[in-house]
């Protein structure tokens, strides 16, 4: 950048002496038409006083011109500067927001499985619960079963201890 900066020196100083080349030219002129038209030597000292001023005055304006641009330019090159920065911030930020939307999206997926999982697990222990009170229910009716086989055993071993049979069932 410096090397950019270097080459374009010698072509600003190259316009500014030619500038102030044809500057100086025309002041030259006008100080010379205003001296041939005095009639004295103090009226050509209030001419050259005036053309001196006027001189003076359009060198400050010209001064304030270029320093102005200088100060636009560096503004310029300053905003293009920041412009770059923000570019790259706004980069950064692009990949750091893609990042936090898969973040983002991968969180919904697990979510969602968590979801299904958490349902999985209600139904899971909704068929537990029927299974658990079926079980109750066959233990209940097995228990039932066993005391009526137990009455019906006992009832034949008393029998056939008595002697006495049924006699429609020998």
């Amino acid at each position: 950048m410096s090397t950019e900066a270097d080459a374009q020196k010698p072509a600003a100083d190259e316009a500014q002496r030619a500038g102030s080349e044809g500057l100086t030219a025309k002041w030259a002129d006008v100080a010379v038409r205003e001296m041939m038209t005095a009639a004295s030597v103090d009226d050509a000292r209030q001419k050259a006083l005036l053309v001196l001023q006027a001189f003076e005055k359009e060198s400050m304006d010209a001064k304030q011109q270029d320093q102005s641009a200088a100060i636009h330019a560096e503004q310029e090159r300053r905003s293009a500067s920041e412009l770059q920065v923000l570019q790259q911030q706004v980069g950064v930020l692009c990949k750091e927001n893609q990042i936090l939307k898969r973040a983002v999206a991968i969180q919904h997926e697990k979510q969602k499985e968590h979801q299904a999982q958490n349902e999985e697990n209600a139904s899971l222990r909704q068929a537990l619960a029927q299974y658990q009170e079926q079980v109750h229910k066959l233990e209940v009716a097995n228990y039932a079963l066993n005391l009526h086989l137990r009455q019906a055993n006992d009832a034949v071993n008393h029998a056939a201890l008595s002697g006495r049979f049924h006699p429609d069932v020998f």
